[in-house]
């Protein structure tokens, strides 16, 4: 109401971004496709595919167990899980590290990797291949992680820091992603401790 150039007024309509599934009309009348379905995913990406027996063990799993997963992309060498909270996303890490302790009595054979951003999914289909820059991103990071510990870049060990009586980290290196950008690396002190 006090911007004084009246024919330059915007009317901006948020319910374009609702998933709504169905064309919107904007205020001139001009149709307008809905917004992808992009919600901020924390994923993680973990080698538990790696081994196809006991990787369908743990994928029945996931199935049957309660976890929150949104959308989860398989590998061949490893999967990437998105998950819509950071505490989901460990849990998951640590309901993980508990399956793969009792099927191979070992927890030093697979590398874990937490990053966040927004990811395109298809809405109510939890198998399905993601893509696009933080997927690249969590890729890139993965691929450089060691085995036996959960890395997780500045956005996640930032978050997952709030809560300073469970979480810490020890920053390991920058690395430079494929968009240029440069994102600093962290590593989860006692690592891979499953719960009691």
């Amino acid at each position: 109401a006090l911007w004084p150039f009246k024919r330059n007024h915007v009317n901006i309509n948020p319910d374009i971004f609702l998933s709504s599934g169905a064309n919107t009309t904007s205020e001139h009348g001009a149709r307008q496709k809905p917004a992808p379905d992009r919600p901020v995913l924390y994923i993680v990406a973990c080698d538990f595919y790696s081994d196809e027996k006991w990787s369908e063990r743990i994928l029945e799993d996931v199935e049957i167990s309660a976890l929150p997963l949104v959308a989860m992309d398989i590998r061949t060498d490893f999967g990437i899980a998105g998950f819509k909270t950071i505490f989901s996303a460990i849990e998951f890490c640590e309901w993980i590290v508990s399956r793969i302790e009792g099927i191979l009595s070992t927890k030093k054979l697979i590398r874990i990797s937490l990053h966040t951003g927004p990811v395109y999914i298809v809405p109510d289909q939890q198998q399905q291949k993601l893509s696009g820059p933080v997927v690249d991103v969590i890729e890139q990071v993965h691929r450089l992680c060691l085995p036996g510990s959960i890395y997780a870049t500045s956005f996640a060990a930032a978050i997952l820091s709030l809560d300073k009586n469970k979480y810490s980290f020890d920053f390991v290196d920058s690395l430079h992603a494929s968009d240029k950008s440069k994102l600093d690396i962290f590593r989860l002190k006692n690592t891979l401790s499953p719960p009691q």
